[in-house]
Order: structure tokens, then C-alpha cells, then sequence
């Protein structure tokens, strides 16, 4: 049983979460606060790494508002959730860079986003505060094209388009900047909450 509500204290970086009931609360950077915070209650909730197949896996709810963080860290989140049987995921406010595939590797048809919230995708190498050229990184080029690699690949995975489609946006050497409507034309997500208010 997940413990809960908590919420994180003022030392724990700008992160702030919460469990309350099966839903999970996170706000802040994709990085090791997260995937802790994700591996211990989705573990608990049961998962195919189980020895005991007769665990009950129950479902749980995911709220992140994320402006990304670490790749890596993001690849071992979507690996543990593909152990889960049952995670709906819902972006709030910022889903960017990181975020974005932990929020499409939600389950199939469970995947929302609120409709103000904002989504990016960018290259590995793409810094807003002191942007650099490609060809001045050129001893991690290679491992940039790693990177895009696996991201695109688990965009394609849970996405609507191929892996070479997804590679083309992060290699365009510039950030894409899209809302709800796009992420759900684009198979981000399958729902956007409130949706029949932006219809008045």
C-alpha cells in the first residue's frame, strides 16, 4: 500500500511530490528525486519484476509537471514502466525535453495532458541559456547520436510516427514547441482533460 499524502520538504532541491491514494504528484526535474520517487511506489504497487506472480498489480496515476532534466535517468524511468501493467499519465503545466517520453510511455489509452500545458522536444546539445553549434561538441557528437536514437525509438514505440520521423525533429538543431492539441495529434498523449472547454 503506498504511504501517503506526502510532500517533499524545502531540501529536496525545487522537487515537490505527493502520494495521495494510487495518484502520484511530481513537480520538477527529471532526475534522481524522480526515478526514486517512481521506483519505490511503482514497485510497491506490483510489477512484472515480481517473483510473486500473484501480486496484485494495481493501477496507479502519474501528475508530472516537468521542464525535463536527465536523458539517462528518463531511459531508466520508461524502462520501469514498461514493468507496469497499469499507469496512466497526466502532463500538467510543462512537459518538456525528458519529460515527454516518460508521459507517452504511459498505458495506451490512459495518456492526458491538461489543455494549457506546453510540450518541447529538443537536441541533446541544445542549451537555451548558452547555446553552442553541433560542431564545437564534436568528442560527444557520438554519444548525442546515441541518445537521440534511444529517445526517438521510444518515441516511436508509443508515438504515431517512426523512429526516423522523431530523429528528424531532434536533429533539426532547434527546439519544437508544441501544446495538448499537437502532443495528441502526434500520439504524446490520447486525452486532453477539458477538453470541451476550449471548444466554448
Amino acid at each position: 500500500m503506498l504511504r501517503g499524502p506526502r510532500v517533499s520538504d524545502e531540501e529536496d532541491g525545487g522537487s515537490c511530490y505527493a502520494v495521495i491514494g494510487k495518484d502520484l504528484i511530481f513537480s520538477g526535474d527529471v532526475g534522481p528525486k524522480l526515478a526514486v520517487f517512481l521506483w519505490e511506489n511503482l514497485l510497491r504497487a506490483g510489477s512484472r519484476l515480481d517473483e510473486d506472480t500473484s501480486k496484485t498489480k494495481e493501477g496507479r496515476r502519474l501528475f508530472l509537471n516537468s521542464s525535463g532534466g536527465s536523458t539517462e535517468t528518463m531511459f531508466s524511468i520508461v524502462d520501469l514502466m514498461e514493468e507496469v501493467e497499469d499507469i496512466s499519465t497526466v502532463a500538467t503545466g510543462s512537459c518538456m525535453s525528458a519529460a515527454v517520453p516518460i508521459i507517452a510511455a504511459g498505458t495506451p489509452g490512459k495518456r492526458y495532458a491538461t489543455h494549457r500545458t506546453r510540450f518541447l522536444i529538443h537536441p541533446a546539445w541544445w542549451d537555451p541559456i548558452h547555446p553552442v553549434e553541433k560542431e564545437e561538441l564534436a568528442a560527444e557528437t557520438e554519444e548525442f547520436e546515441v541518445i537521440h536514437d534511444v529517445y526517438a525509438a521510444i518515441m516511436a514505440r508509443y508515438g504515431k510516427h517512426s523512429k526516423e520521423w522523431w530523429k528528424a525533429k531532434l536533429d533539426t538543431h532547434r527546439p519544437w514547441y508544441f501544446g495538448a492539441s499537437e502532443a495528441k495529434q502526434h500520439g504524446v498523449i490520447d486525452h486532453i482533460l477539458a477538453d470541451r472547454l476550449r471548444k466554448q
